[in-house]
């Protein structure tokens, strides 16, 4: 990507002893992650919009058994 010139904040970062490949900017941090579960167990919603979240929050912070009509609220 470095020779063609495209997305500069994907190319290789050389540090002395080899090469580091930078974090994606779409990669979510530990603290984004677990503020992000914070607003989905206080999300209010009307009434039979949406199935209750905090069902699918699990123990690791992940989101399980959700359907499309879920996924369409939370973006």
């Amino acid at each position: 990507m470095e020779q063609c010139g495209i997305r500069p904040h994907f190319w290789l970062q050389a540090n002395g002893v080899g090469f580091i490949k930078p974090i994606a900017p779409y990669v979510v941090t530990y603290e984004g992650k677990n503020w992000f579960m914070k607003i989905i167990l206080n999300l209010k919603t009307p009434s039979h919009y949406v199935f209750s979240l905090k069902k699918h929050v699990q123990k690791d912070g992940g989101l399980r058994g959700m359907k499309s009509n879920d996924f369409h609220v939370m973006m």
